[in-house]
């Protein structure tokens, strides 16, 4: 909203207006005649709303070119997966990435109405990834715009609402979804295919739910986090938010599956600051490898395919079998 001031006040100022003030209730005095004044209004209220309305979601034609597409439906919820073949003969794996939180509020007191990523990392980060890979998509995540207006109404059939990408986030009933659709095109898959291990790899919340899928997921052979606020519960009291109260923390979960894993953060990351995961990669009795100089986004992309390569190099030293800690 500030940016909307400011070019307000410049409207303002191309006009040579110079005694301009709003009063408690929103009417302009000054010297502007009436038209002049409505002009403003109109101006003024159309650079507030695209301030508001900030970046739209991604566009999932644009960024699924090149990749096949399909929709999972579980328990009346369809949710998104892009396969991307594997670039070469040595497949080895199956890397199934998940995507950060989107956006589930607009500012403080605003749920968005679509939470559909504005940039979604993670789909850039698997483009980069030589094996057979796949992004899953959240439950109610990626919807057409339409579907996110259908909501508000009784009659839609659909099982989604705000609570699957706020307060439910990581839930018990989004873990076992997720957990589903993987198992559902883990089926789908060649023979061959169907035995390689499987690597759950995510950013953000996706690091979050790739944690958590792995719990549940016996197929799981791996996971791979990078800048994930895995305790949720320090992270929602660090950056002073309302607690995740319908969303499992898997600080509260030990013991957790003894799984080979890899975790990622970064130094100058003040969205999820390393901080937050030290209590809980003590309890597991793991490390994080903090980057010097990366952020929440910056400079994973960049990086990726030499942090992959390590990361996957890291898994295959921790030779244990996956058991509870």
């Amino acid at each position: 909203m500030f940016s909307a001031k400011i070019l307000a006040r410049t409207v303002v100022s191309n006009q040579k207006v110079n005694t301009l003030r709003f009063d408690s209730l929103g009417a302009i005095n000054g010297v502007l005649t009436l038209f002049k004044t409505r002009v403003l209004i109109v101006a003024t209220l159309a650079l507030m709303m695209a301030s508001c309305a900030g970046p739209q979601p991604i566009k999932l034609s644009d960024w699924s070119l090149g990749l096949e597409t399909e929709w999972i439906k579980i328990n009346g919820f369809d949710l998104l997966l892009l396969e991307q073949p594997a670039k070469n003969n040595d497949i080895n794996a199956i890397h199934i990435y998940i995507e950060g939180d989107g956006t589930p509020w607009v500012k403080r007191y605003l749920i968005a109405r679509n939470p559909t990523p504005r940039y979604p990392l993670a789909l850039a980060l698997m483009k980069q990834d030589p094996q057979l890979s796949f992004y899953l998509g959240r439950p109610c995540y990626y919807q057409q715009p339409e579907f996110y207006k259908s909501l508000r109404h009784q009659k839609n059939p659909s099982p989604c609402n705000s609570h699957y990408w706020t307060d439910a986030r990581y839930s018990t009933e989004v873990v076992s979804l997720m957990k589903d659709a993987i198992k559902e095109k883990v089926k789908q898959l060649s023979i061959t295919n169907q035995s390689l291990p499987i690597i759950l790899i995510g950013h953000s919340g996706g690091g979050t739910l790739a944690m958590l899928i792995a719990q549940e997921l016996e197929a799981a052979s791996g996971v791979i986090t990078i800048a994930a606020n895995m305790d949720i519960d320090a992270w929602t009291d660090q950056q002073g938010y309302s607690p995740l109260k319908n969303s499992i923390n898997l600080a509260r979960k030990i013991p957790l599956r003894k799984i080979p894993q890899v975790h990622f953060a970064g130094s100058a990351d003040e969205v999820v600051p390393p901080k937050i995961n030290m209590d809980l990669m003590q309890k597991m009795g793991r490390s994080l490898s903090v980057i010097e100089g990366f952020d929440h986004s910056c400079c994973w992309l960049d990086k990726w395919p030499v942090l992959l390569k390590e990361a996957e190099q890291n898994l295959k030293n921790q030779k244990y079998p996956p058991t509870v800690d």
